[in-house]
């Protein structure tokens, strides 16, 4: 199995060979330099060393979301900081670094990273079946099915007494928009009270209980006590929301299912491990730097007191 990185040099590598960039990429002048390749051409070498249109792609896979939306327009700076960095590597290689003491602690920090990684993602990449998937997705069915959910506008006021006598105006033909426009509290106030679409669950029991049982064009002969007021509730319409398909449920599912694999290993590994972990230490590093901090402090007062 290729790591998620390479895949995404190899996504990114065949999206862009369709780009008018492809074509330079394939150029004689490429071709004299040793493109090979169709789908990996040489796009630069340095003291013959070359570098690779998917070396390439790996740089831009990091570069921030608007740069990435005209990477055509980008990537011959990206060909410059490849250069670049081939020429420190080539540098290093002849100061004789192949073998100085912290280039080989980091390749081992390194070494462990990318092995790690590649561990985690087979256990992601061997977790999630389409079984899985299929069986994620018959659990959203069972839990959300189809949803009743009503459309209502409400105004809030703050007595009993004041929502009355606006009941009262509305059943003589006072327009509900405007009405809440003028004397609703709530931040919908100015919408006209609108709080869109709604299903059982979302909000307070009170008013859930009160706008289900309208029909569409109703609104509510009484006031409705909640804990942020008196409100007037009308319905202007009422659907039925079907749940989502499986394609569009899928990446959300993925995502699930793949934090599900990740814990799911680590719990496993640590069932064998003799792990001991001494979190007290950690103030206690905290304190001795505090402390120190303060001495340094108190030291340099005194030094400033001496010379006045």
């Amino acid at each position: 199995m290729l790591p998620f990185r390479t895949r995404i040099a190899s996504v990114a590598c065949a999206a862009m060979l369709a780009m008018p960039v492809a074509a330079a990429a394939q150029s004689s002048q490429d071709e004299e330099a040793g493109a090979g390749n169709d789908h990996n051409p040489v796009v630069a070498t340095v003291d013959g060393e070359k570098i690779h249109f998917a070396d390439l792609m790996e740089q831009a896979r990091d570069l921030p979301q608007q740069y990435q939306k005209q990477l055509p327009a980008v990537l011959p700076q990206l060909i410059d900081r490849l250069v670049d960095l081939e020429l420190a590597a080539q540098a290093a290689k002849e100061a004789g670094l192949g073998d100085d003491g912290e280039v080989q602690k980091r390749l081992q920090e390194l070494k462990k990273e990318v092995m790690r990684d590649v561990y985690l993602e087979n256990q992601v990449t061997d977790y999630i079946t389409d079984e899985r998937l299929q069986a994620q997705y018959d659990d959203y069915l069972e839990k959300e099915g189809t949803k009743k959910e009503v459309h209502a506008r409400h105004i809030l006021v703050e007595t009993k007494e004041k929502a009355q006598e606006l009941i009262g105006k509305l059943e003589g033909g006072a327009d509900f928009v405007e009405t809440a426009k003028e004397h609703s509290t709530g931040p919908s106030g100015e919408n006209g009270g609108d709080l869109g679409f709604f299903a059982k669950g979302q909000m307070v029991p009170e008013f859930e209980k009160a706008a289900f049982e309208l029909e569409p064009g109703e609104f509510t002969k009484e006031p409705v006590k909640t804990d942020f007021g008196w409100h007037i509730i009308k319905v202007t319409e009422r659907r039925d929301k079907e749940p989502k398909s499986f394609e569009e449920m899928k990446p959300g599912l993925y995502r699930q299912l793949q934090r599900e694999a990740l814990e799911t290993a680590l719990a496993d590994l640590r069932k064998d491990a003799d792990i001991k972990t001494y979190p007290e230490r950690i103030q206690e590093v905290i304190d001795r730097t505090r402390s120190r901090a303060q001495g340094n402090n108190e030291g340099a007062g005194d030094e400033s007191g001496g010379e006045n």
